[in-house]
């Protein structure tokens, strides 16, 4: 039976679409909640405001063309330079053109089906940590979802993508610099959507830039702990040590391989955390769904490889 529970806020789309001003307002606030109801039934949302033009495109398969058919035409700059820059440098998320392919070609085996399904045990061992905090929980306690879902993602990175032990420490350094790099974030997008200049100050500025310090800082001690190991890995430092530039055939450099490695430290486990919970949230919602997927729980699990089973 799907457990009861109670959401403490249910954002409500706007009726009526807000004014380019006011959107801009409420999307530094929430940028979910700031999407009024056509933002979910047109294609294609645009606003024109003082000279400025700014398109939403809401439809997949006008996404699918800018991101993956079309994409040459397509530029991330200078959205992500003003946003993940500070932090991610010229890794795999803002990287373009060849830089990306050949950073890109580097990370894709990681994430072959069969990779990741031999990775199943460890992704079930992360997330039954969770499962056990919540049983043992008083009836009725809040809990802590995203920061549990963190918790778990960091644990399921570490031991399978990353191939690195990491402290309690660096987790908490990871967790609170993550954090406080991307909350002030709706402040760059909103900035670089007026065209601002990067250096233009925002609450939560100073913050970021310090988080940005942090990570590189515990990407950097991974890195040197991988080269003092000194051992082969098929993991993503691993991959990324060995990797050659195949213009030039010149390794990937110490600077590059740590902004990879933050990529996948924040922004990586941050769309990891944020999609699993809006899930538990939507399955709070619909408690129908709830046992549609406890219902196919066993089925999904007596579908896996034998060799995924013992975890082989």
């Amino acid at each position: 039976m799907a457990t009861d529970t109670t959401i403490a806020e249910r954002p409500v789309p706007p009726k009526r679409r807000l004014s380019f001003p006011l959107l801009v307002l409420r999307m530094i606030a929430n940028p979910v909640a700031s999407w009024s109801e056509d933002f979910y039934d047109e294609p294609l949302v645009v606003y024109r405001w003082l000279g400025l033009e700014i398109a939403f495109v809401m439809d997949p398969e006008l996404i699918q063309t800018i991101l993956l058919d079309d994409n040459k035409s397509f530029t991330k700059r200078p959205l992500y330079d003003h946003v993940l820059g500070g932090a991610g440098g010229k890794g795999l998320l803002i990287a373009e053109g060849e830089d990306w392919r050949w950073q890109r070609r580097t990370a894709a085996p990681l994430f072959r089906s069969e990779e990741l399904i031999a990775h199943v045990p460890a992704f079930a061992s992360a997330c039954e940590r969770v499962l056990a905090s919540w049983s043992e929980a008083a009836p009725g306690s809040p809990q802590l979802i995203g920061r549990d879902m963190t918790n778990a993602t960091m644990q399921a990175l570490q031991d399978t993508i990353l191939g690195a032990d990491l402290s309690v420490e660096d987790r908490k350094v990871i967790a609170d610099a993550g954090t406080a790099f991307l909350q002030p974030t709706s402040w760059k997008i909103v900035y670089a959507s007026l065209k601002l200049p990067p250096w233009t100050p925002h609450p939560g500025g100073a913050g970021m830039r310090r988080a940005a310090i942090n990570l590189r800082k515990v990407a950097e001690q991974v890195l040197a702990a991988r080269r003092q190991d000194c051992a082969d890995g098929a993991e993503l430092l691993g991959r990324l040590v060995a990797a050659r530039d195949p213009g030039t055939g010149a390794k990937m450099p110490d600077s590059l391989i740590i902004d990879n490695v933050v990529t996948f430290l924040m922004v990586g486990q941050e769309t990891t955390v944020q999609a699993l919970t809006w899930t538990l949230y939507l399955l709070a919602l619909f408690p129908e769904w709830q046992e549609r997927v406890l219902s196919r729980r066993y089925y999904v699990s007596c579908k896996l490889p034998a060799n995924v089973e013992d975890g082989s």
